[in-house]
């Protein structure tokens, strides 16, 4: 809610992270323009609580670029700084567990738009289908979307990735530092 933004940046916030894409509270645009304040938009199909229960996309990748090309385009036209626009794909909003994986493979892609890449895997329900899409062994505890959180920052990074947004900050430094040690040893 713009609202809320507008007053939280007045209280020291530096950044607003719409998932709605800019499309929730129309007010929102011009809030991150008149403080000047980096936003992420996030892609979203359907609105959170009411997301498809088998999303479809034709063409997912593609899709998603061109929405964020015209909430981009939108940002600027309303005043927004390209330099302040952060994109985010969306993982897990209005998208299942293919799709997830599949904007994770493909995140490369999104470099076209030449902004930088926030992901946000942390404890997402689709670690826990697929960690417990098999009979050979069923896990129940916080434990293995922590771990499985893990193997997706070092994918998203992998992947370029610029901006990690995550629950377990100590273990998501760690793993992202040892994989660009071994990264940057190549």
């Amino acid at each position: 809610k713009a609202e809320v933004a507008d007053k939280a940046i007045k209280a020291g916030a530096q950044i607003i992270n719409d998932i709605s894409g800019l499309q929730a509270d129309k007010k929102m645009v011009k809030i991150a323009a008149t403080h000047n304040t980096p936003i992420i938009i996030m892609h979203i199909k359907g609105r959170p609580h009411d997301f498809p229960k088998d999303p479809v996309y034709a063409d997912l990748i593609p899709e998603i670029i061109s929405f964020l090309e015209s909430r981009i385009e939108y940002s600027i036209k309303s005043g927004i700084a390209h330099n302040k626009i952060i994109i985010d794909p969306g993982i897990g909003f209005g998208k299942g567990v293919i799709h997830n994986i599949e904007i994770l493979k493909q995140l490369k892609k999104f470099k076209c738009l030449n902004l930088p890449i926030m992901i946000g895997t942390s404890h997402k329900s689709f670690i826990d289908k697929v960690l417990n899409s098999s009979d050979d062994i069923i896990i129940h505890d916080n434990n293995s979307r922590l771990i499985g959180t893990l193997v997706t920052l070092v994918v998203a990074v992998s992947n370029g990735a610029n901006i990690v947004r995550v629950h377990d900050v100590k273990e998501a430094v760690q793993v992202i530092k040892m994989y660009k040690s071994i990264e940057l040893s190549n």
